[in-house]
């Protein structure tokens, strides 16, 4: 069954380097086969940098890392000597890039550990900090943590599991591995010993409070949106700021270029629509503002501003496509939403992005035309004034107009996220 497939693919297996490791299953009875010669059966392996065991208890890989990390401590050691070595900030730069990044690449896989290997684990951040911060061997780990900022390498492995569980459930939501974990998150927590990644990993999101996130509705494609071929040109067009960071030019200067762009785009026929949104403790809405037609959505709370601008831009094209106006303006000051529509990136946001390209689509159908224009705010456009006002007013609302699945957060915003209410997953390791 492998080598036809192989075959097909035009894919050439490496016997040498290819082994057969069953994984909590007896070894098989006879030798597997490929091309006319048996698989090596192994208990033992190393794929993409981690060492793989029988019994995924990541022993030897541990071992690995503590290894490759002592060779680094000692050169950070030597880099940071108390008379003439470097600053603790550069001590600090070096520590997250050369000895702290081995373990976060493979902390996808170090869930659900047993405990005295996950002690050896934590010795090894435990010697970086006695070097970088000149600590006695008899200085309390919750001291050393303390005045470095770092946390233990449990909660960081807890976050980094759960940040990317999150993206995969929401992107992949098919996938086998994505339904299990749905289904694991949505049973109440396991008092019993967990055994299997799924299991070590659904723990993890519990303690950390997030496992509703994943039984959320997936970020799936807009109903009725087919991805459009590779040569077919897109139904919009994007204005782009004439400078390059238009951040750090002059209010007035910005000003004035964008009246004169959006006076040679507009016309008597032009359907001129600001759009904006917002986000505060208060709750999250986007709006648009055409002549003398405002409209607002009152966001499902736990958004972010980029869906809060994409929320405003689809509002105010279902809007055109309904009146059936030929030509439309959209001018947003999220520029980040328009570099994201171009290049139609569906990584995330996916229901949002579609959904634009299709009302978009629909529009060019009834022979009309779209373009996507960038505004500076705040440099009193007058419009975009208005929208602003609009879209923060309309945050307090208690009724939701507009429901949006949650899209889960990075790495970055979940640990500011969880870090301060995140329970105390290891104790004082020596």
């Amino acid at each position: 069954m492998t080598e036809p497939k192989c075959s097909e693919l035009g894919l050439k297996v490496n016997l040498e380097t290819t082994k057969c490791l069953p994984f909590g299953l007896r070894p098989p009875d006879r030798p597997l086969l490929l091309g006319g010669r048996s698989i090596e059966l192994v208990t033992l392996h190393r794929y993409l940098g981690v060492y793989f065991d029988t019994g995924l208890t990541f022993a030897k890989h541990i071992k690995y890392l503590r290894e490759r990390a002592a060779t680094r401590t000692s050169a950070l050691r030597y880099l940071s000597h108390c008379s003439l070595g470097a600053s603790y900030s550069v001590s600090r730069i070096f520590y997250i890039h050369a000895i702290r990044s081995i373990v976060d690449y493979s902390a996808i896989c170090l869930t659900g550990l047993a405990p005295h290997i996950s002690q050896s684990l934590e010795v090894l951040q435990n010697e970086a900090l006695r070097v970088m911060l000149h600590a006695s061997r008899w200085t309390k780990l919750v001291n050393l943590r303390q005045e470095s900022g770092f946390p233990s390498l449990a909660r960081r492995i807890a976050l980094r599991v759960t940040a990317e569980t999150l993206r995969l459930v929401h992107r992949h939501p098919h996938l086998s591995v994505s339904v299990l974990l749905r289904r694991l998150a949505s049973r109440p927590p396991d008092p019993l010993p967990y055994h299997g990644w799924a299991r070590a990993t659904t723990a993890v999101l519990h303690n950390l409070g997030v496992a509703s996130e994943v039984c959320n509705d997936p970020d799936l494609d807009c109903l009725g949106y087919s991805p459009p071929s590779p040569w077919s040109p897109t139904p919009f067009t994007v204005v782009h700021p004439s400078e390059s960071k238009p951040h750090h030019s002059i209010p007035a200067i910005l000003r004035q270029d964008s009246l004169s762009s959006i006076t040679t785009l507009t016309s008597m026929a032009s359907a001129v629509y600001y759009t904006d949104g917002s986000v505060s403790s208060d709750g999250s809405a986007g709006a648009s503002v055409s002549g003398t037609h405002i409209e607002s959505w009152r966001i499902s709370s736990r958004v972010s501003a980029f869906q809060a601008e994409l929320v405003a831009l689809l509002g105010a094209l279902r809007h055109a496509y309904q009146q059936r106006h030929q030509r439309v303006v959209l001018l947003t000051d999220s520029l980040s939403s328009l570099q994201c529509l171009e290049s139609l990136s569906l990584v995330s946001h996916r229901f949002l992005l579609t959904a634009v390209y299709m009302v978009s689509s629909f529009i060019q159908g009834q022979g009309g035309s779209v373009i996507f224009h960038w505004v500076p705010w705040p440099v009193g456009i007058g419009g975009n004034e208005l929208v602003d006002r609009t879209a923060r007013a309309a945050s307090p609302h208690a009724e939701v107009t507009f429901l949006l699945s949650l899209v889960p957060p990075g790495f970055s915003r979940l640990w500011l996220t969880l870090s301060p209410g995140i329970s105390k997953m290891t104790t004082n390791f020596v």
